[in-house]
């Protein structure tokens, strides 16, 4: 205060500002792209047993829509249902429908029946299906739904004839593969129905009667194959 009061005195000068901190460029954080080679998995998806199961393919998760993406183009998706979820929340699957409606060539509804009492709701799934452009695959464990997400991602552009089974050239081979695919005819009562009967179209026209004198072919038999024949 003494100094304050003399003539010479100066106040000091304000402090200098101090100098903007040194920022340089910004740098944006680098995002790993996606790994072509493996299936795209929804983070949603997390907790899935299915998830687990793949284990033929690599998979990561990924920022995606779908629950899963398959192939490198990533044209392939594939929505996940289970049965007993849509019995409990059956507008679900319409809305992630709609989420993915544009955008895919082929979009799979990968359904998990998880319950016996399965029959209508099962209806309703497919019909949903149809109507949206959903190719429908139905799937009794997990396994079972992971071998179809791999057999999508690693198939992508393999031709038909790479999965297709290979059936021989001669009658009685073709002949065994039509009627073994009735339930419980199997190749021995294929070859007695063709000793006894002849040709395809002579066994499509016998009567259960006729069909019934060939030896090892019982009334279920029968019944399957006109069935099979008639409807």
């Amino acid at each position: 205060a003494h100094m304050r009061n003399k003539a010479s005195y100066e106040p000091p000068p304000p402090p200098k500002p101090a100098p903007p901190p040194e920022t340089g460029p910004v740098v944006p954080k680098r995002v790993a792209a996606p790994n072509t080679k493996a299936v795209q998995v929804s983070r949603k998806q997390k907790g899935n047993p299915v998830i687990k199961c793949i284990k033929n393919v690599p998979w990561e998760y990924g920022d995606i829509v779908p629950d899963y993406l398959m192939g490198s183009k990533g044209q392939a998706c594939a929505l996940f249902l289970s049965v007993k979820y849509h019995m409990l929340h059956p507008k679900y699957v319409y809305g992630r429908m709609e989420q993915v409606k544009v955008g895919f060539r082929l979009r799979v509804l990968l359904c998990y029946v998880d319950t016996e009492e399965s029959h209508k709701t099962l209806l309703d799934i497919h019909k949903a299906a149809i109507m949206n452009g959903f190719t429908l695959i139905l799937a009794w464990s997990p396994e079972e739904a992971a071998r179809y997400i791999e057999t999508y991602h690693s198939y992508e552009d393999k031709q038909a004839d790479n999965i297709q089974e290979r059936v021989q050239g001669d009658y009685m081979s073709r002949l065994t593969d039509v009627l073994t695919t009735v339930r419980s005819i199997n190749k021995t009562d294929v070859a007695n129905l063709s000793t006894n009967l002849g040709s395809l179209a002579s066994l499509i026209t016998a009567s259960k009667e006729r069909l019934s004198l060939c030896p090892g072919v019982g009334p279920k038999k029968v019944q399957r194959l006109h069935d099979a024949f008639t409807q």
